[in-house]
């Protein structure tokens, strides 16, 4: 989960992940949206091909299931990963000029931090395998993106979350 506070910070304040058959993962969003409760939109990847919209699909029941009033944000895939990786990136990057001296990007020290933490400085141009943690990172940035038009007015009234 990401929050975007009104100082301009990003809060990386959850991260659910797991390797598991196809009903340990629901069960996972299933508890996950529960916890996240109906204030936090969730937010799925979709392949643009017809295999990745039955996913999708199921994903969106699976959540409308564990919280009916759930908001889902579906983005069909257009781009390399890399191309959407690039500007939360450059957000969190350290090198990036601090807001008022406080630092742009915070991952809460928890449990899944070190993972987490180490599948997002691996990724790159020539990441293979794991790298499910930087697609949601950067899907839930995505909504949540300083740059947009709609941005200040939409997300830094109030704090926002979104889960990927």
């Amino acid at each position: 989960r990401l929050d975007y506070l009104r100082t301009g910070r990003l809060v990386t304040g959850d991260v659910a992940s797991c390797r598991d058959t196809e009903g340990g993962v629901h069960a996972l969003i299933a508890a996950t949206v529960k916890a996240d409760g109906p204030g936090v939109t969730q937010c799925i990847w979709q392949d643009p091909a017809s295999s990745g919209k039955a996913y999708a699909a199921r994903i969106v029941q699976v959540i409308h299931e564990a919280l009916p009033t759930a908001h889902v944000d579906v983005l069909v895939e257009s781009k390399d990963k890399l191309t959407y990786a690039k500007p939360v990136s450059a957000f969190l990057d350290p090198r990036t000029p601090a807001n008022n001296g406080v630092r742009r990007g915070v991952v809460l020290n928890r449990p899944w931090t070190l993972g987490y933490l180490a599948e997002m400085e691996a990724f790159g141009e020539k990441t293979k395998g794991k790298k499910d943690q930087v697609d949601a990172t950067s899907r839930a940035f995505g909504v949540l993106d300083p740059a947009s038009p709609d941005f200040a007015t939409s997300f830094l009234q109030e704090m926002r979350r979104v889960r990927v």
